[in-house]
């Protein structure tokens, strides 16, 4: 198993712009960037 230490911010400026941003993988993945808020109002 082979395990890398590359973060984003140290890969090569042509492999950052082959991959998808943030937005595009949680778009992908139906998730939200925000973090949820703790509306106890609408439970029953």
């Amino acid at each position: 198993m082979a395990v890398s230490s590359y973060t984003y911010d140290t890969l090569p400026e042509a492999e950052q712009q082959a991959l998808p941003t943030v937005e595009q993988i949680a778009a992908a993945l139906d998730w939200t960037t925000t973090p949820p808020t703790d509306d106890t109002s609408s439970k029953d």
